[in-house]
């Protein structure tokens, strides 16, 4: 994460504080996300596409969004900083989430999660510490087999049929001695 990126994520975090509309950023903020794909950043990082264009195409297709986040975009554009945008948003998401008492959770799993399997996981979580919001984000990993891995700040809690594996294999190379 470069200097700039959190330099720009902290001023947007301070006006959505100062606005009092963390959540709806935060909301605004991953919407972004999901609509700046590889084809569209290209588009915004061609040097042959003016400025005014690039904010044009911004603002004409996020009506309804936060006019000081939108603000906020056109002076990333104005900057020719807009390369930076997906550091900005999850150095933003990263302090939006600690403010909002949410803790994202990544769920690794060989297929996609089925809506029951994450409330299923949510409510275990809950269980365990009911003062927070828990986000969480499906990432696949074909090589799990089954079962799921879950990240959690720093702490990994992995249930996956690859790693009762790989201790079913260690306890037999134990035996083996």
């Amino acid at each position: 994460m470069s200097e700039l990126s959190v330099a720009y994520a902290k001023a947007l975090y301070g006006i959505a504080i100062e606005k009092n509309q963390v959540d709806k950023y935060l909301r605004e903020i991953e919407i972004l996300e999901e609509v700046l794909d590889d084809e569209l950043m290209k588009f915004f990082n061609t040097p042959k596409i003016d400025a005014e264009t690039k904010k044009d195409v911004f603002v004409s297709n996020l009506k309804g969004f936060d006019i000081y986040l939108l603000n906020f975009i056109s002076v990333i554009i104005d900057g020719k900083k807009q390369r930076y945008f997906k550091e900005i948003f999850e150095e933003f998401k990263f302090k939006a989430f600690e403010y909002l008492n949410i803790v994202l959770v990544k769920v690794y799993s060989a297929k996609p999660l089925k809506k029951v399997d994450s409330e299923k996981i949510v409510k275990g979580l809950k269980e365990k510490d009911g003062n927070k919001s828990y986000r969480i984000v499906n990432i696949i990993d074909e090589n799990l087999i089954a079962g799921y891995k879950l990240m959690i700040d720093q702490q990994v809690i992995d249930t996956s049929l690859k790693r009762r594996i790989s201790l079913l294999k260690e306890e037999l190379m134990k035996e083996g001695d």
